[in-house]
């Protein structure tokens, strides 16, 4: 993995970057010469007006009548007002120019050449350099293509153009209230002059510029937080080639962060190396206890036979009972092991009917009223009724012998067991208290691990090894039920079991 992801991960966003960049760029682009087209075609509306105002005075002057407006002189009032025209040196045309201009009548009727004025001859155009506005919309001295039509859409002068109001501007000339006429010019569809050419590319630079900006630092973004995003995965994929390893010991914390799934992964990781490093203790311990429970009767078998041998002891009755006692003490302690063992891989066979756990309980105690009876302790159970629950009657009565013989052993005489039995919440609750003594408290939670003891010296005065609370545990796990010791109030442990009672 190394840097390839941290790699992918900027081309991926510095990707996605330049689409985004790319597509606002353009529709900005786009909104732009939309934009500005309309701006040029509202100044033109503009233009229109100022024209139109104009064009009243001379059509009051000429006594309401527009015989006085011809096409050369309607050309140059155009001229006067052209969208962004450059200042020159040339004087502007005086208003009383028109009323020098030949009668209507003079004007071209389309039948031959025109009559021009021999004292008025037509004004060449102020800027010569400039190209016509023509009916597409292109630029001409004059401006935009202008026509000047009467009330009855009749052509006064300039341009000849419909009245399509999706190709031109039509601007009514009102005078007083009333319509006198109408101007009409075409509507811009495209940037044709110099300036407004000049300014459309110069925005574009700019908006070049700007992206080419935005993409640099998108790009820095982009690798910092592919590097953010990376950092705590490396750790992880460190820390768990170190898993891989068999290495255990506890990792350094990593930065505190904000609650998202890479927290939650990270948080994973660190259970799993605590749950693999307590099942490698857990299984250290396992072998140092069950070696540990198997040398000593090998022990002590050994020993006995080799003092036989050499003729140190004689064989007789009590040399055959002892050496029968450590057997049966490695038959038992290899026995738990082979029940343990079964019972943690799922081994050990259930057969679930509906059992009365009153019968268990009973049947428990009377089996072990004697050695109570022996070592000086007193069984107190009432015999109440109880619901039948589902489960294995010989399981049940090997989970219910195995602590009550367990209560027995480490309770000190003179002592006392209670048993107690409820239902409560559609659970079946089964406690065991005993008297003193009650195991160390940092001891309770690990009662149940296979081959633990609370005495840390191994006494084997008590006999067994550890392992019939573990088999325990398993046996009211496989029942769907929990298990749990905790201090008792008599002064010994209590042992609280819970069991589900089906629904009637």
């Amino acid at each position: 993995m190394r840097s390839s992801i941290t790699l992918k991960l900027f081309l991926s966003f510095l990707a996605l970057t330049v689409v985004v960049l790319a597509a606002t760029l353009g529709l900005a682009r786009w909104s732009f010469n939309r934009g500005f087209l309309d701006y040029i075609n509202a100044l033109d509306l503009v233009r229109l007006e100022i024209i139109s105002e104009e064009l009243i005075e001379h059509y009051t002057a000429a006594g309401n009548s527009w015989s006085a407006v011809t096409e050369t002189g309607f050309r140059r009032i155009i001229r006067q007002h052209v969208p962004h025209r450059r200042k020159t040196a040339h004087a502007p045309p005086q208003d009383d120019d028109l009323q020098r201009l030949p009668p209507r009548s003079d004007r071209h009727d389309g039948n031959g050449p025109a009559q021009q004025d021999d004292n008025h001859p037509p004004r060449a155009p102020r800027d010569a350099k400039r190209t016509p506005y023509h009916r597409d919309g292109r630029k001409s001295v004059a401006g935009p293509a202008t026509g000047l039509y009467d009330t009855d859409g009749v052509q006064i002068a300039g341009e000849i153009l419909d009245g399509d109001s999706t190709n031109t501007i039509n601007l009514p000339i009102i005078l007083d209230g009333d319509t006198i006429g109408e101007l009409r010019a075409v509507v811009i569809r495209s940037i044709g002059s110099p300036t407004d050419t000049a300014f459309s590319r110069q925005q574009y630079h700019r908006s070049a510029l700007i992206g080419l900006f935005a993409l640099l630092l998108a790009g820095l973004a982009s690798w910092l937080l592919s590097r953010a995003l990376v950092s705590p995965i490396k750790q992880l994929v460190q820390r768990v080639a170190d898993l891989s390893k068999g290495n255990y010991a506890p990792w350094p914390p990593l930065p505190a962060r904000h609650p998202d799934e890479l927290t939650q992964l990270t948080g994973n990781v660190e259970r799993l190396r605590e749950t693999l490093e307590s099942t490698r203790s857990a299984r250290q311990r396992l072998l140092a206890d069950v070696s540990h429970e198997l040398r000593t009767p090998l022990t002590i078998l050994t020993g006995e036979i080799q003092a036989l041998q050499d003729g140190l002891r004689t064989f007789d009755k009590n040399q055959l009972q002892s050496l029968a006692q450590e057997v049966t003490r490695l038959s038992a302690l290899v026995d738990d092991l082979y029940q343990l063992s079964i019972s943690d891989i799922g081994g050990l066979r259930y057969k679930f009917t509906t059992v009365n756990v009153t019968d268990c309980i009973s049947s428990a105690v009377q089996s072990l009223s004697p050695l109570a009876e022996k070592s000086a302790i007193t069984i107190h159970w009432q015999a109440t009724t109880t619901p039948a629950i589902s489960g294995d009657r010989q399981r049940l009565n090997q989970l219910l012998t195995n602590l009550l013989s367990n209560a027995i052993t480490y309770t000190d005489p003179p002592g006392s067991i209670t048993i107690a039995a409820t239902v409560t919440n559609r659970q079946l609750e089964i406690i065991i208290d005993d008297t003193a003594p009650c195991p160390p408290a940092r001891s309770l939670e690990k009662l149940f691990d296979a081959l633990y003891r609370d005495d840390d010296s191994r006494s084997r005065d008590t006999g067994g090894a550890g392992l019939g609370l573990a088999l325990c545990r398993n046996i009211v796990t496989a029942h769907q039920g929990t298990i749990q010791a905790t201090e008792s109030a008599m002064g010994g442990l209590k042992i609280t079991i819970t069991l589900p009672v089906p629904a009637r």
